[in-house]
C-alpha cells in the first residue's frame, strides 16, 4: 500500500471526488472547486494499492495567533470494500509523518454518534471539547498535540523538571472531584483516600498530572452534562508530555504483564500507564489492587515508575521522594539512556569505565575525589549517565557560589554515544545555570 500527496493534475482526485460524494451524508458538502484548490495546496492524502484507489485524507492548514500551524482534518474517508484494515490508520499515521516537525497540533470534529468517532482515541486523539450541533447532537473536538513553541516548550519543560511527576488514573481523578459519600461504605473509604492528596501539605515539588487516556475516558460517558463538567474539572490538572510512538510501543510491552484479550477498564489501564512512562512520571497513584499495584514491583524493575495507591503515596512521601532522586529517570525518550545520582556503594565499579584518558590516575586517587565530593551532598551533586548497565558518562556540579555553575569533574567512558551525550550534559548544564540565574559556567 501506498500513501502519498496528490495534486490537482493527479488522476486520483476524480476518484476522491466521487468517493466524497458518495460519503456526503456523513461528510458534509463540499464543492468540487474546493476538491482542486486543496490538491492544490498539496493538502490530499490518497492510499492506493497496486492502482486500487483505497481512501483519502483531506486537511486544511489553520494559522491562528500562534508562529506554528494547526492541521484541520476536513475529510477522512475510506472505500467501503477496504475498510476496517488498516486504511485510515494509514493515512492519519501519514499526516502526523509530514506534519509533526512544523506543525502545532492536529484537531478534528466528529459527531458523537458516528461510527468515527470511536477511532480517534485509538490513533492517539484527545478528546478535548464538543459543542451542540444541528439536530442537538453533541459534536466533539479531537486534537493531537506536537509541541508547543521552542520557548514555551523549554521554559515549561524546565519548570516541570524541578518537580516529581505524579500521574493520577481516572478513577482517583473521578474521586477527588465528587463528594465523599455521606454513609460508610467501601467507596467512602476509597472516596476518602483519594481526597487525602488535595490537602494543603501536600509539597509544592509535587506536580498533580492527569494523561490524554483520561479526557478519552471522560469522552465515552453518555451523559453529555457529565462529559462537559468532567472536562471541566480536568483542565485545572497539568498534563503529561509525550511522544504517541512510545505510547504505542510501551503499550505493547505492558500487555505482556496482563491477562490476554483486556477488557475496557484494562485496556484503558494500560494506556494510562504508557503514557505516564512515556511523559518521564515519577509515580502513578491508582486504587486498582488487582491489575495494577499486585503489579507494582515487576512494572518498577522494568519500566523504573512506581506505581501506589494515594495512602501509600502520602504515607511515605519523604522516603519515595528521596528514593527517586537515586535512580534512573529516562533522557530525551530513550529506554536505553538514563542518568542517576552517584551512590558510595558504586565507586569501586566507575574506575574502569573513567579511567581511560587518565592513565596516571590511580585507582585511589579517583575513589578518594569522588568520595569526598558524595560526602558533601549540600555543595556537590554527583550524576551517573549510563546505558543499560555500562556507565557512559560522570559529571559533578557544585553550587557554592550563588552566581556560577561549576563542574569540577567530567569524564566519558568509551562509546560510540559518548560525543552526543557529552553534548547534551553542557547543553543541560547551560540551561541550568541560566534557569538558576547564575551568570557563569565554569567547567
Amino acid at each position: 500500500m501506498i500513501v502519498e500527496q496528490i495534486k490537482e493534475n493527479s488522476p486520483y482526485l476524480a476518484k476522491v471526488k466521487d468517493l466524497g460524494r458518495k460519503n456526503r451524508n456523513t461528510l458534509g458538502f463540499f464543492p468540487e472547486g474546493a476538491f482542486e484548490e486543496y490538491a492544490a495546496k498539496g493538502t490530499i492524502l490518497i492510499a492506493r494499492e497496486k492502482g486500487e484507489f483505497l481512501g483519502y485524507l483531506l486537511y486544511r492548514v489553520v494559522r491562528r495567533k500562534g508562529i506554528w500551524p494547526v492541521g484541520v482534518i476536513v475529510h477522512l474517508c475510506v472505500d467501503d470494500t477496504f475498510r476496517n484494515i488498516g486504511i485510515a490508520r494509514a493515512l492519519v499515521e501519514k499526516l502526523c509523518n509530514i506534519t509533526k516537525d512544523s506543525f502545532l497540533r492536529l484537531e478534528l470534529r466528529c459527531r458523537r454518534d458516528f461510527p468515527a468517532n470511536n477511532f480517534w482515541p485509538r490513533v492517539g486523539f484527545k478528546y478535548a471539547d464538543e459543542m451542540r450541533g444541528r439536530g442537538r447532537m453533541p459534536i466533539q473536538l479531537w486534537a493531537m498535540e506536537f509541541r508547543k513553541l521552542p520557548l514555551v516548550d523549554l521554559m515549561e519543560k524546565r519548570e516541570t523538571e524541578k518537580k516529581f511527576r505524579a500521574v493520577i488514573d481516572a478513577n482517583v481523578f473521578y474521586r477527588l472531584q465528587d463528594p465523599v459519600p455521606e454513609t460508610p461504605s467501601y467507596d467512602r473509604l476509597l472516596s476518602e483516600e483519594a481526597w487525602a492528596l488535595k490537602e494543603y501539605w501536600l509539597p509544592e515539588d509535587v506536580s498533580l498530572l492527569i494523561t490524554g487516556e483520561t479526557f478519552n475516558e471522560i469522552q465515552r460517558n453518555d451523559d453529555t452534562a457529565e462529559r462537559k463538567r468532567r472536562l471541566s474539572f480536568a483542565r485545572q490538572f497539568g498534563k503529561l508530555t509525550h511522544r504517541m510512538e512510545d505510547v504505542d510501543n510501551l503499550k505493547q510491552r505492558l500487555l505482556g504483564y496482563f491477562p490476554p484479550n483486556p477488557n475496557e477498564s484494562m485496556q484503558s489501564d494500560i494506556s494510562q500507564l504508557s503514557y505516564a512512562i512515556s511523559g518521564e512520571a515519577h509515580f502513578f497513584i491508582t486504587q486498582d489492587n488487582k491489575d495494577l499495584l499486585n503489579k507494582a514491583g515487576v512494572i518498577y524493575n522494568e519500566f523504573g515508575i512506581k506505581i501506589l495507591s494515594p495512602g501509600e503515596f502520602i504515607g511515605r512521601l519523604d522516603e519515595i521522594i528521596r528514593d527517586v532522586e537515586y535512580r534512573p529517570r529516562r533522557l530525551g525518550g530513550s529506554y536505553d539512556l538514563a542518568i542517576s545520582k552517584v551512590r558510595s556503594d558504586q565507586l569501586s565499579k566507575l574506575y574502569s569505565f573513567f579511567h581511560w584518558n587518565c592513565p596516571e590516575e590511580r585507582k585511589s586517587q579517583f575513589q578518594a575525589i569522588l568520595r569526598n565530593f558524595i560526602a558533601q551532598p549540600n555543595r556537590y551533586d554527583v550524576v551517573l549517565c549510563h546505558i543499560d548497565i555500562n556507565p557512559i558518562s560522570l559529571i559533578v556540579y557544585e553550587r557554592s557560589n550563588s552566581s556560577e555553575l561549576v563542574i569540577p569533574m567530567i569524564r566519558v567512558s568509551r562509546s560510540p554515544l559518548t560525543e552526543t551525550v557529552l553534548r547534551h550534559l553542557l547543553r543541560q548544564t547551560v540551561l541550568t545555570s541560566a534557569t538558576e540565574k547564575r551568570k557563569f559556567v565554569q567547567v
